[in-house]
């Protein structure tokens, strides 16, 4: 995914609160990363032939390159061809197959867009797409095909969005998606929700994010004083799927979180091969609440295109759900939804 203008760059030299050459910046850890199938396979012991099969498949897959974080790929065990982290983030020349029902824009989302970066499905909410820039790309990413170049927000559309949220008094949520809001600098967070704040009638703010359980040295000072200074509520919305992606550093960093008055929740996404047990998610659950992150939502997959090794037979979710809802106390229970084009609200999938 492509930065865009002015609002979505990784900046080095302005956000950091240590020199810029410390390793420990979040931006360094940004950019560190491996962005080449090869050497990721070489160096987690892997034949780079079990996923894609030559390189021209490879080349095809090149709109939407490997880019995996170091700090999850030194989590991936070494020689494990079904590692639930390793199956989140590899290539495979499966992508590339036309499976029926699975679409580029499987939500529909543009048909939402009433002026670029702005996604208002639902009834008193509204999503700004406020970069398409992300630490890590996940296969099974349901904007993986989405149009940044035209939909992102560049400074204009930003000001038509700003617009479009003051003229609708019913919005009191703003939710910053992506790509992931916090591969903004901190200073063009500090901007855009400044900007934000001068709508009377939005009271809070939801920023769904992977980065902070990838990088959690991205809650920097300036950070967690921006989210302690806004007059707006915040709500932090990350997104594990396996309990092997949770350590010691997310629960740091949730405990500074809540420190600052944060709720936080999780998503996950229901992957066949990752997660699609009971008892995996079950331990994801009590791992994520002993950690201090309540299990919010559990998605059916989203039908994007490349995506159909994950899918998991509604039918066979249902009863892995029910699996869960007899073992969990209901706050460990995350709410299993699926997202209709069309319909007003996520829908709940069983209850």
């Amino acid at each position: 995914m492509k930065n865009l203008i002015n609002l979505v760059s990784v900046d080095e030299s302005s956000d950091s609160n240590k020199p810029a050459h410390d390793t420990e910046t979040w931006q360094n850890h940004f950019i560190q990363r491996y962005a080449n199938f090869y050497e990721l396979c070489s160096d987690l012991q892997l034949d780079p032939k079990y996923f894609i099969e030559n390189d021209a498949h490879l080349a095809e897959l090149a709109h939407f390159p490997l880019r995996v974080p170091l700090g999850y790929a030194n989590k991936i065990i070494k020689g494990d061809y079904q590692d639930p982290l390793l199956l989140q983030i590899i290539p495979r020349s499966n992508e590339l197959k036309q499976v029926p029902g699975f679409k580029a824009e499987p939500l529909e989302e543009i048909d939402y867009s009433p002026t670029p970066g702005v996604i208002h499905k639902y009834n008193g909410r509204l999503l700004l797409v406020a970069t398409g820039a992300c630490a890590i790309h996940c296969r099974y990413c349901f904007r993986r095909h989405y149009p940044y170049d035209e939909q992102g927000v560049t400074p204009q559309n930003l000001n038509n969005a700003m617009e479009y949220i003051a003229r609708h008094n019913d919005i009191s949520e703003v939710i910053l998606s992506g790509g992931d809001p916090l591969s903004l600098a901190d200073h063009k967070l500090v901007q855009l929700i400044e900007r934000i704040e001068l709508i009377p009638h939005v009271k809070r703010l939801r920023l769904h994010t992977r980065m902070l359980g990838l990088i959690p040295q991205r809650l920097t000072q300036r950070l967690a004083d921006l989210f302690n200074s806004t007059s707006l509520q915040i709500v932090i919305v990350l997104h594990f799927n396996h309990p092997n992606e949770i350590d010691w550093q997310a629960k740091e960093l949730t405990s500074r979180l809540n420190q600052l008055n944060i709720t936080v929740f999780n998503q996950s996404v229901l992957l066949k091969g990752v997660n699609s047990t009971a008892q995996t998610l079950m331990d994801l659950s009590e791992k994520l609440f002993s950690h201090g992150i309540i299990p919010y939502y559990l998605h059916l997959l989203d039908q994007v295109s490349g995506s159909a090794d994950f899918m998991l037979e509604k039918s066979q979710a249902i009863e892995l759900y029910k699996i869960l809802a007899a073992n969990l106390p209901g706050y460990l229970l995350p709410k299993f939804v699926e997202d209709i084009p069309g319909q007003f609200n996520k829908q709940l999938i069983y209850t």
